[in-house]
């Protein structure tokens, strides 16, 4: 957290971050190539699969209708592509927080 990293340099200011960091690679190396391929990241927005509306409105219904009360959020991705999302009404998520979802789904095997 960003309290610990405070007080670690507060003891050594010269701490090699480096053993923090370590196994993290996968996940940088994969969101810098994302960020590099799909313009979607300068632009603020978040790219959806293509689909009929009737579809999309079909899948949200059953996303809706199968998530728990206290889930916060439902998300269907396909290929880092958006196909639906289901949230509470008084939470949000912003483009890049879908993204770097995206990012941590395709750089981590458990999720394939």
């Amino acid at each position: 957290t960003l309290t610990q990293l405070n007080r670690i340099f507060q003891q050594k200011q010269n701490y090699d971050l480096r053993r923090l960091l370590a196994g993290s690679e996968r996940i940088t190396d994969n969101l810098v190539d994302l960020m590099a391929r799909d313009p979607s990241f300068l632009m603020g927005a978040a790219r959806c699969l293509p689909m009929a509306a009737g579809v999309r409105d079909v899948v949200s219904a059953c996303l809706q209708q199968a998530k728990a009360k206290s889930l916060v959020f439902a998300i269907l991705l396909s290929k880092n592509q958006l196909v639906s999302l289901v949230r509470k009404r008084d939470q949000f998520l912003h483009p890049i927080d879908l993204h770097l979802l995206f990012n941590l789904i395709s750089s981590s095997s458990s999720f394939r």
